[in-house]
């Protein structure tokens, strides 16, 4: 069988690097126009944080 390790790594930080740019757009959005931050908001970055 091939090693596939270099792939899943990569294939890894690139669903990362695309978590990371929706949640900060969603905190932007949320502090910047809504201006209304929820507990939901400090839940998700923690989250995301966690599931690596």
């Amino acid at each position: 069988m091939d090693d596939k390790r270099g792939q899943i790594v990569r294939l890894n930080i690139a669903f990362m690097t695309v978590s990371v740019i929706a949640i900060s757009t969603r905190l932007l959005t949320r502090v910047f126009l809504v201006k209304r931050v929820g507990a939901d908001d400090g839940v998700q970055p923690l989250a995301n944080q966690n599931s690596t």
